[in-house]
């Protein structure tokens, strides 16, 4: 995908593994952004496989979104998870792509989100603090004058709207903190604004006494995104490597 070939557009990638086929692969989405006044923009995806080594479009998807590069996903359930904005209802919603079948689908947001009028744009998913459910963080204001406040959810049934549970709504407050993602411990890893350096510090809010925490040595950096991982003995660029 060029600029030159395709004129301006937004991406977001996800990586995921293929526990069927074996093969971890990356899906890419890509939002034209050069398009007739009277037309929605094209979604257009592909998929990178590290079995084959090579690209291959699935297309447009039928769900044309507001893609950027800045959008975090959550891999969980087998499938890739952004929580993005539909460009034709300006809609809200969880867009899933199972890395197995290399399908789109979708996860509606609570019904208070979706139709909230002042839905901030910062709507992010996580994996909740146990790793069993899928987890959303949204930040919306009653009136569009009013500090923003921060929801958190969990779903208890996947892809079932009516489980969504509120586990906590933070403020409304000036400056409310950016919500990153669960650690494994259940607390959220958050970002705050510090106004007397104009810097942007790591901390942690504990779920269970609404308490935010920021250790001293996360005081003063500034940090844009956090993920997990695991230790892991495998080669990705040799396809019959042993580990353990």
């Amino acid at each position: 995908m060029r600029f030159s070939t395709h004129g301006g557009y937004d991406a977001s990638v996800g990586l995921g593994y293929d526990a069927v086929g074996k093969s971890y692969k990356v899906a890419r989405l890509t939002t034209l952004l050069d398009h007739p006044d009277d037309e929605h923009p094209t979604t257009l995806a592909q998929v990178y496989s590290l079995a084959t080594g090579s690209w291959r479009s699935l297309g447009s998807i039928a769900s044309c979104c507001d893609i950027s590069s800045k959008i975090t996903y959550v891999l969980f359930n087998g499938a890739i998870h952004w929580a993005v904005r539909r460009w034709d209802d300006d809609c809200s919603f969880i867009l899933t792509f199972d890395v197995g079948s290399e399908s789109f689908g979708e996860i509606m947001m609570p019904e208070s989100i979706r139709s909230h009028q002042f839905l901030l744009s910062e709507s992010k998913v996580s994996v909740s603090g146990d790793g069993k459910s899928l987890a959303l963080f949204t930040s919306s204001r009653k009136d569009y004058k009013d500090d923003p406040f921060l929801d958190i959810w969990v779903i208890k049934e996947y892809g079932v709207q009516e489980s969504w549970d509120k586990l906590m709504t933070l403020g409304p407050q000036r400056g409310i903190p950016r919500p990153l993602r669960f650690r494994k411990s259940g607390e959220v890893f958050l970002l705050q604004q510090e106004y007397s350096f104009y810097e942007t510090v790591l901390a942690w809010l504990d779920l269970a006494s609404g308490k935010i925490d920021r250790p001293e040595s996360c005081q003063k950096k500034y940090c844009n995104s956090v993920d997990s991982y695991e230790e892991s003995l495998v080669l990705l660029d040799v396809g019959n490597a042993v580990f353990c």
